[in-house]
């Protein structure tokens, strides 16, 4: 038993002893699905930035990162980052009044279908299957790695760690070991970044020397590394562009995200956790796959790209800190996937079996996960991982099938039941068919032609269609209407003033993200090139 397994366990341990203590307080459905509804903003932010990196970001993302299109993903997380304001004003404050567990549950009230949400809860439970497979065959490699227990081993034991955590203590055990890995993983992130930049020769140093190389300087230029993605800068611009509006759309609409909001105590916090969150997400993102690109200031061998920060763990930073950054990364994919397999249990009792009763609701909700759970196990061990295609698996289905009709159950008056199922299946079906197609027979379409614009527009347009062939009727009118009355709770002067001072305060946010990111990269890249 190494360093790396006795620190993982203790992290075990200490994630199992909080999820038992929360156990104690969960006295009903609502505690158990939605927190009581009465998460600050604290929770919140952890639990939404934790969910939402996970080994995608230290893994995949930074592995693509050292091949060479940092700025792709980087800037893929710049502009993705607005979506958590948009998503906050335009849709989230809307679905917390609502008054539901799920966000299936959101749109068959809104639209009185039971066939909408039927067709909701099948993509969610799709893509938070696929994502929970992702982040668990992602973590169990990762402790493989590092400990050196077999692989089907390790992806038993994390499957029985965050089943047991999300059993025990629902969503209130959720968010706050979510908070906790997030504060691990973040912390431990930024100071392993700049022990590397450090150790490499500096920051600005390590920047300039890439730059100057001409075997190297297309590992943070704009175009990225032409051929890797698209034969053309352009093209890769356009690329991250796109997908930085769909992860934009996870923001808004992804049932990860936005159901963190269903849990906050009031619409003020909804808002301003969106602010913090803007923050927490890009810093994080930028900084370990920056610090994934510096690696190439190391020699690290035949080390798989997807491994450079174990790598890093292992010979560029102190023990301790190595330690505890691999105990940050598994924080990561645990937090993420008790997130997912808690929306997974909540569709399935509620959605599925729409069950009124409330401790058969909650225990079907825990039988469901335990089933999840052990599919998930298998497919693990009987697949080899793909974290960063699996992932975009994920976020393209959903923001496929949900987003256009996520928008328009709030600001449209116009469509209707029919409507919403219609594109919600178009745009399901034709983005999860692509991309499955696409991804296992390694097609490279034209990028006007991706999954995200073609399973976007297969929604608007079924949408549109279907809409104008039947009416809305009396009962959605009333649904729709009821989105707008304001709660009389929120309608505090003193608490408004603070909400509205901090949607301003985004506005100097993107001031500041657009210097940061001058000083940090573009100034000593271009003294590279002309040096």
């Amino acid at each position: 038993m190494n360093i790396y397994m006795i620190s993982i366990l203790i992290s075990f341990i200490i994630y199992l002893i909080v999820a038992f203590v929360v156990n104690k307080f969960v006295r009903s459905a609502n505690d158990y699905f939605v927190a009581g509804r009465n998460a600050p903003t604290g929770l919140i932010v952890g639990s939404m930035v934790a969910s939402l990196l996970s080994t995608g970001v230290f893994l995949g993302d930074s592995g693509e990162a050292y091949n060479g299109i940092w700025v792709a993903v980087a800037g893929c997380a710049a502009i993705s980052a607005g979506g958590y304001v948009l998503g906050a004003v335009f849709f989230s404050r809307f679905l917390r009044r609502a008054d539901v567990y799920t966000i299936p549950s959101f749109f068959e009230k809104r639209f009185c279908s039971h066939a909408v949400g039927i067709m909701t809860v099948i993509a969610v439970v799709v893509a938070m299957a696929v994502y929970l497979l992702s982040v668990t065959q992602g973590g169990a490699t990762l402790m493989s790695n590092v400990t050196g227990l077999d692989y089907n081993i390790c992806v038993l034991l994390a499957v029985l760690l965050f089943t047991i955590m999300v059993i025990a203590a629902g969503s209130k055990g959720v968010l706050i070991t979510d908070t906790i890995m997030f504060g691990l993983f973040t912390t431990i992130g930024v100071i392993a970044v700049i022990i590397i930049s450090v150790k490499g020769g500096g920051w600005y140093d390590i920047i300039e020397d890439i730059a100057a190389d001409p075997e190297t300087s297309y590992l943070l230029s704009w175009s990225g590394k032409l051929g890797y993605l698209y034969d053309t800068g352009l093209e890769n611009v356009i690329y991250f562009l796109a997908y930085g509006v769909c992860w934009a759309g996870v923001a808004i609409c992804g049932p990860w995200q936005c159901s963190r909001n269903m849990m906050a105590k009031d619409e003020h916090t909804v808002i301003r956790s969106a602010v913090w969150v803007i923050i927490g997400c890009f810093a994080i993102n930028y900084l370990v796959e920056l610090g994934a690109v510096f690696m190439h200031a190391f020699d690290i061998g035949d080390t798989e790209p997807t491994q450079v920060w174990l790598w890093a763990a292992g010979n560029v930073l102190p023990s301790v800190i190595g330690v505890i950054l691999v105990t940050g990364i598994i924080a990561a994919a645990i937090s993420s996937s008790t997130t997912f397999l808690s929306l997974v249990g909540a569709s399935i009792s509620n959605d599925i079996f729409r069950i009124k009763d409330e401790k058969k609701n909650v225990m079907v909700s825990r039988i469901s996960m335990i089933i999840v759970a052990a599919i998930v196990a298998v497919i693990a061990i009987t697949n080899p991982p793909n974290i960063w295609w699996i992932m975009q698996i994920g976020a393209t289905v959903v923001i496929c099938a949900m987003l256009p009709v996520a928008i328009a159950s709030v600001w449209s008056k116009k469509v209707t039941k029919a409507g919403a199922f219609a594109g919600m299946c178009a745009g399901f079906t034709v983005s999860f068919l692509m991309k499955v197609i696409t991804t296992s027979q390694g097609i490279t379409v034209p990028i006007y032609l991706d999954v995200y614009f073609i399973g976007t527009l297969s929604n608007v347009i079924a949408m549109v269609i279907a809409s104008k062939a039947t009416k809305v009727t009396p009962e959605e009118e009333a649904q729709r209407a009821a989105l707008f009355v304001v709660p009389e709770g929120e309608k505090d002067p003193v608490e408004i003033e603070k909400t509205r001072r901090s949607l301003k305060a985004t506005v100097w946010l993107g001031v500041g993200i657009f210097v940061f990111s001058i000083v940090t990269w573009i100034i000593p890249y271009y003294i590279g090139l002309n040096m």
